[in-house]
């Protein structure tokens, strides 16, 4: 079987879809996040606000105007848009984790903790929302809770090697070496060739003061 042209990517897709049904809003909404993801921010933004002209109560429209207002670094919009999202869809985790999200940037982690919190409530597996937890708590020093959520999403996503890498680059950035090794070293098994896990394992050995394992971790990246 041949596929259409216009069913070999999403974006081709999508607006397929749309020559057929302008008022499709699903296609719309999909080919906005396109747009995002691409950091096309002005036609992702236009694709969302037609969403919301078709259908006023599509929550997840607000949710990508406030990943585009959040990307921009306007916090304050982001976090309007997505507590409207919020109140049309109250169990919404991803709206919940984005809101944390900004909170954790601006330096508010109680209030950042407060809605990954929720958000875990209604999606206790999330990856992104425990490796989020796991930063908020290991920038205020509670490297106990810190570890507990590392070991937990090491426990759901085994195989998660950037997670596990970027968990190894937090142990290492707060001084606490052999955690970071951990992570890094298991990532690395993972992925024998991952060129992230071995830079990393070389800054942090590094920084421990064991630069012959720097350099040979160094070279292997090389």
């Amino acid at each position: 079987i041949t596929l259409s042209p216009n069913y070999k990517n999403e974006f081709n897709f999508y607006k397929y879809v749309l020559n057929i049904d302008k008022n499709n809003t699903i296609a719309h909404l999909n080919l906005g996040n396109v747009y995002y993801t691409n950091k096309d921010y002005n036609r992702a933004g236009i694709e969302a606000r037609r969403v919301l002209e078709l259908e006023p109560d599509a929550w997840d429209a607000y949710l990508l105007l406030g990943n585009i207002s959040k990307d921009k670094n306007n916090f304050n919009k982001a976090i309007e848009l997505y507590k409207r999202a919020l109140i049309l869809n109250p169990k919404s985790d991803i709206a919940l984790n984005n809101l944390g999200s900004i909170y954790k940037m601006q330096g508010k982690f109680d209030k950042a903790l407060e809605y990954f919190n929720k958000a875990l409530t209604m999606n206790p597996e999330s990856s992104i929302v425990l490796l989020n937890m796991a930063g908020v708590f290991i920038k205020n020093n509670k490297y106990k809770q810190a570890f507990a959520a590392c070991e937990r999403i090491v426990e759901l996503y085994p195989d998660n090697v950037n997670g596990l890498i970027e968990i190894g680059v937090w142990w290492a950035e707060a001084g606490y070496f052999k955690e970071s090794e951990f992570f890094l070293t298991r990532a690395l098994r993972l992925a024998p060739t991952s060129y992230d896990a071995m830079r990393n394992l070389a800054s942090m050995y590094a920084n421990m003061g064991d630069f012959d394992k720097a350099i040979f971790y160094f070279k292997k990246a090389l």
